[in-house]
């Protein structure tokens, strides 16, 4: 027997697009399925739009109670084997539940398939394909709990499965789908990757998610209630404070895209809290990390003086090292950066107020930008650099060769980058700087260095099993 999938779309005052959302599910490919639009106590003309078709589906009209009971009203209604949800702005693309349902064929031990999704602007024009899995997302729970990456849009479920853990949390503004993701894996449900796009879902600036301040509250409830759980592993509870880390962190882009520097500040702070001893480079992973989501999800690449104020104020600090972390901030604001952008009397000027005693401490804070950086640093920025530090008197002359772990910071950054040419261009420059007496240990030693600072990926605190 085919089986039949439901698919519940909760709606609030969604006239605009909402006949588009309903027409995507009705032209489905697969034929076997039903539609329950559940009408949140909306106040304009959604029943009006939806008259033309209304035979062709369920209308449920309740009084306004969140998207939540929305939902779980639908869960009430559904007689489906498998479960989908959509939003009313959102669109299915015409063979996405086919596809949904060719997985679990292939996949009969999974209770959930989740997919990859197109953002699209208010047109439906394409802006940018999220594919998670392509980024090496798994859907076990601690990857879920890091990443967080599925979309209420693209998830199908067996219907015995959401019956079993209870349908969504109505006390959640936000960040249902989520909630109810981490139960279904805190049950030992498995769920399966669709690698294709089966959703698209629409960027709006009136929409839910650009609620910014209390999307984030409500993850923090999310995340609360998870931790609190008898059920969930040990394996899990000790990535605590790595899942909050990433979650804070998340949630300060987010709210700098939003345009709420004064909340994104204290989001920054709470991720240094669950950091690991903070360290001067830790400024630096935050704007490599917030280039990185900027450019995955299409959105304008937040402006240099924005960052560095915001994590200047985010990062007084008290202790010894963290009143570093300002100073190697300033060091990328008034040096670095010159150099990255050609201007070399900005570079001279910037260069010239920092002293031999501060050597060591420069060159760390140099590999650190470089390994970082998602464009990669040519050669000729690190020996202009070493150029003018030597001459300026920052680097003595029986130091010289300690360019070479520069050099081995940007072969390191350009191979995992897969920049072959760029990579060799280090890689020469580096067997160069290391020729002198002695070079040889010395280019193994910041070889290891090199290597070691790309791959520690974990810079938060981890606590270790009782």
């Amino acid at each position: 027997m085919t089986p039949l999938v439901s698919i519940i779309m909760p709606t609030f005052n969604g006239a605009r697009f909402i006949r588009q959302a309903v027409e995507s599910v009705l032209n489905q490919s697969y034929a076997q399925h039903e539609l329950i639009v559940v009408d949140d106590g909306s106040t304009d003309d959604t029943r009006q739009v939806l008259e033309p078709v209304m035979r062709r589906l369920r209308y449920v009209e309740l009084d306004h109670a969140g998207s939540s009971a929305a939902r779980n009203a639908g869960l009430g209604h559904a007689t489906g084997d498998f479960i989908a949800f959509l939003d009313s702005d959102d669109l299915l693309p015409g063979h996405a539940l086919e596809d949904r349902l060719a997985q679990f064929a292939r996949a009969p031990s999974a209770a959930v398939v989740c997919s990859g999704w197109q953002v699209v602007d208010l047109e439906g024009r394409p802006i940018v394909a999220v594919k998670p899995w392509e980024g090496g997302a798994r859907l076990d729970l601690v990857s879920l709990l890091l990443h967080k990456q599925v979309l209420n849009g693209t998830i199908t479920i067996r219907r015995d499965c959401i019956d079993q853990v209870g349908g969504f949390d109505a006390t959640l503004k936000h960040a249902q789908d989520i909630d109810l993701v981490f139960r279904i894996a805190l049950a030992g449900y498995k769920l399966v990757w669709l690698r294709e796009i089966s959703c698209l879902y629409r960027r709006r600036s009136d929409s839910a998610s650009h609620q910014g301040p209390i999307q984030a509250e409500m993850m923090d409830r999310v995340l609360d209630k998870i931790f609190r759980s008898p059920l969930l592993p040990d394996q899990a509870r000790l990535r605590e404070p790595e899942v909050r880390y990433y979650t804070h962190l998340w949630y300060a882009w987010h709210l700098a895209q939003l345009g709420f520097p004064l909340e994104m500040r204290e989001r920054l702070k709470q991720a240094l809290n669950s950091a690991a001893d903070p360290a001067p480079e830790i400024a630096y992973q935050w704007m490599r990390i917030f280039s990185r989501w900027s450019h995955a999800f299409a959105y304008p690449a937040l402006a240099d003086e924005d960052c560095y104020r915001a994590f200047r104020d985010a990062l007084p600090g008290q202790a010894e090292e963290e009143k570093r972390i300002p100073d190697a901030l300033e060091f990328w604001w008034l040096v670095w950066r010159a150099y990255l952008l050609g201007d070399a009397t900005a570079a001279e000027e910037g260069l010239a107020a920092y002293g031999a005693a501060q050597r060591q401490e420069i060159v760390r804070w140099i590999q650190a930008l470089v390994l970082g950086s998602r464009e990669g640093v040519g050669v000729e920025v690190i020996s202009r650099f070493w150029r003018d530090a030597r001459l300026g008197g920052l680097v003595p002359q029986a130091n010289r060769h300690e360019v070479a772990t520069l050099y081995l910071s940007a072969l390191t950054n350009h191979l995992l980058a897969r920049r072959w040419g760029r990579a060799l261009r280090s890689l020469r420059s580096a067997a160069l700087a290391g020729m002198h007496p002695g070079g040889l240990a010395a280019w193994f030693r910041y070889a290891q260095m090199a290597l070691a600072r790309a791959f520690r990926l974990r810079i938060w605190r981890r606590p270790q099993p009782a």
